[in-house]
């Protein structure tokens, strides 16, 4: 089997890499051999994810191998899409984008040559956008079927759709990724910390969603210390393209002045 994954890779946050390794292990499950072609924003940001990952990878899929194109090439995407028995979107959230155009080019490409085209447990929105929201709407028009990971992105996607598609929440990908872990490796797990994935409130887009302040978070993670006595804050992402996490972590950490919390 032949597998083209899309998403925002090139810009992956671990999400987006357990979000990958849990595809891998669902298409394990029904082929004996699995060649997956990423495709990628910035290819040699991926390559990198790949490198680091590569042993989680090749625990949720040993016979597979992965590749990377650009989507931002129009003959290389075209190329790869044309050569897949499936094309899938691979997690993430569908929402206020431009990068979405490449995710209907790649899903109408598929539609064109009778290749199923998946969303497999993305997210929808924020999708504020009416322009984003037609294009959003057209790629679920393109789709062989549509699984969100949760069961809030479906309605949010019905909001706009109404009942013209046959939306499933299935979840997300990346729980089967954590349970892999968990089932591989719990009894080496260390108690001697606790580590936290914290990101940056991403502007107006989610504003009406975030309840938490920054000295709500510090009061966190200073529970978390008295429970665990050290606090590791791991950056989700460290690109500057998304976000650098860093930066945000730094700011918590400062703002506590707690040497039992590091970044």
């Amino acid at each position: 089997m032949i597998a083209s994954v899309i998403g925002w890779y090139g810009t992956e946050t671990m999400g987006d890499r357990a979000i990958l390794d849990g595809i891998l292990s669902v298409l394990d499950v029904f082929t004996e051999k699995l060649r997956v072609k990423v495709g990628s924003l910035f290819p040699f940001y991926t390559r990198r994810t790949l490198f680091e990952e590569q042993d989680v990878f090749a625990n949720s899929s040993p016979s597979a191998s992965i590749e990377i194109f650009s989507v931002k090439d129009r003959s290389e995407l075209e190329e790869n899409i044309s050569a897949s028995d499936i094309v899938i979107m691979g997690g993430g959230p569908l929402m206020d984008l431009s990068e979405l155009y490449i995710v209907r080019r790649c899903f109408a490409l598929a539609a064109k040559r009778g290749i199923p085209a998946v969303i497999m447990g993305c997210g929808v929105g924020p999708l504020n956008v009416q322009q984003y929201r037609q294009i959003v709407r057209e790629i679920f028009t393109l789709s062989s079927a549509i699984s969100f990971r949760d069961k809030t992105s479906a309605v949010s996607a019905e909001s706009f759709c109404g009942n013209a598609f046959n939306f499933q929440s299935l979840g997300d990908p990346a729980v089967i990724s954590v349970q892999n872990y968990i089932k591989q490796h719990n009894e080496e797990c260390s108690h001697e910390y606790c580590a936290v994935n914290f990101r940056d409130n991403p502007g107006a887009a989610y504003a009406k969603n975030i309840t938490a302040s920054d000295d709500d978070l510090c009061e966190l993670v200073r529970v978390l210390a008295d429970e665990f006595g050290m606090v590791k804050l791991v950056p989700m992402h460290t690109f500057c393209v998304g976000g650098d996490d860093r930066y945000y972590l730094a700011k918590i950490a400062l703002g506590m002045n707690d040497n039992r919390c590091t970044v």
